[in-house]
């Protein structure tokens, strides 16, 4: 609690020492009332942390979805940072006063730090130790800011110092954190080393652990599983979209096309039906079986096998493809070798989207945080029975999803390719596809972006 009442009174400090003297209404005014309420709502954000999420409900009242919704926005922003920018917009309106801009930067500097620690639980003198040096280099450049301020109006030797003190500023702010960022740089595993690590500790579970749980929540996520469109879509102008896709990003049938993943068989039905010969492999037995029972009723010859992603069915394939299943694959790059021996003269297709905010561009980063917000204000859509458990994400090495970035450089790495380099197509003709169908709100944000990553002849 103690760190909670310190940021809020750290806060109210930074606003007051930035507005005085106050310079009325206006632009002045309408910063000092920004910073304020960011002050109010970064508070009243830390006092609810521990208060759970209610949960979603069909029925809610409209109380109950106003709270709820109100509870999202609290803890969507990052409102101490708008606070910030609030609170050095209102010192910039004010006269010069270096040493004024010094002291507020000290105290929003505290501010951040002391927010953190009530966010996080952390001891307040282990953090600041931890980032002795940084601080150190946060003072300096301070330091150079007021400095740097006095030297247009500075003459002879009061000049001089001065651009001494900015001078020594600069050199001391690199030193001390220029080899803290090499460290922490060099310290840093690699993927590979994460990965190999990962299932190692003490207590671990092991990669048939890790198997027999994820068929067990596919099995069971199996009756529901094509509840959501975008599990199984079936509007035709989206089925249609899909189909357009595969047929430009797959040689021209009839050639064998192993499905990795297959669930109940998007993609092997659609593919099936444009004349390729499909083998669709999927661990999941529950899955499976939808698969076989809606080719069966289309007509579609389709060779099912139960295999997971490493153990791959043995035949001469000339293509390979996969649709949002790298994220739930314990080794990727083991999983990847092992396609590229069944089609070793044939194309890998791997169809992915973008779901999280990690590696993300500013502008999909706030898209997504307005996805979440307009979930919030409609009913909720389960697109899964259940969600993986702490356990089985904490064995996966890309549970939270994977960049484009990141599965460009799986796919380089790979003896996928040795045969040229990895190519990468935005579906942009199934976003619209999807879009259409989505309601006024969240076809102003956009959908999720999908893309498709290329490699082999």
């Amino acid at each position: 609690m103690k760190p909670k009442i310190a940021a809020l009174l750290l806060g109210v400090v930074a606003a007051g020492w930035a507005a005085a003297p106050l310079l009325g209404s206006g632009w002045p005014g309408f910063a000092l009332t920004v910073a304020g309420c960011c002050v109010a709502a970064g508070s009243l954000r830390l006092a609810l942390q521990d208060v759970p999420e209610p949960e979603e409900a069909y029925f809610a009242s409209a109380l109950e979805r106003a709270a709820r919704t109100a509870l999202v926005l609290v803890r969507l922003l990052s409102w101490e940072e708008i606070g910030c920018v609030a609170l050095l917009w209102l010192e910039v309106m004010h006269p010069a006063r270096p040493w004024h801009t010094a002291v507020l930067g000290a105290l929003l500097v505290a501010w951040l730090l002391t927010v953190h620690v009530a966010e996080s639980g952390t001891r307040a003198a282990g953090l600041l130790r931890r980032q002795a040096r940084i601080l150190a280099a946060g003072a300096c450049l301070l330091a150079l800011g007021a400095a740097a301020a006095f030297l247009p109006g500075a003459t002879s030797s009061g000049g001089a110092a001065l651009h001494v003190l900015a001078a020594i500023a600069v050199i001391a702010a690199a030193l001390l954190v220029l080899p803290g960022l090499s460290r922490r740089w060099r310290s840093l595993p690699d993927a590979a080393s994460r990965r190999s690590v990962a299932g190692m500790e003490p207590g671990a579970e092991t990669p048939a652990d890790v198997l027999g749980e994820v068929r067990g929540y596919w099995d069971a996520d199996a009756e529901t599983y094509d509840q959501a469109a975008d599990h199984y879509p079936q509007r035709p102008q989206e089925v249609a979209a899909w189909a357009a896709a595969l047929r430009r990003l797959l040689p021209e049938p009839p050639l064998k096309v192993l499905d990795m993943g297959a669930g109940t068989g998007f993609l092997s039905l659609l593919l099936a039906s444009q004349g390729y010969q499909v083998t669709a492999a999927d661990l999941s037995p529950g899955m499976l079986a939808r698969l076989r029972a809606k080719s069966t009723v289309r007509g579609l010859a389709i060779q099912v096998v139960e295999a997971d992603a490493e153990h791959p069915p043995v035949d001469d394939f000339g293509a390979v493809v996969e649709r949002h299943l790298m994220w739930t694959l314990p080794d990727p790059a083991k999983a990847l070798a092992a396609w590229h021996s069944v089609a070793p003269t044939g194309r890998l297709v791997l169809v992915e989207g973008t779901w999280g905010t990690r590696g993300t561009s500013p502008a999909e980063l706030v898209r997504q945080r307005a996805r979440q917000l307009a979930r919030s204000l409609q009913p909720p859509r389960h697109a899964h029975h259940d969600e993986y458990s702490e356990r089985l994400k904490s064995a996966l090495p890309h549970a939270g999803g994977l960049t484009p970035d990141e599965l460009v450089t799986l796919v380089e790495a790979s003896s996928w390719g040795k045969a040229g380099r990895a190519r990468i197509e935005r579906l942009r003709d199934v976003e619209w596809a999807m879009a259409d169908a989505m309601g006024l709100l969240d076809a102003m944000i956009g959908p999720q972006p999908r893309w498709a990553v290329i490699a082999g002849r």
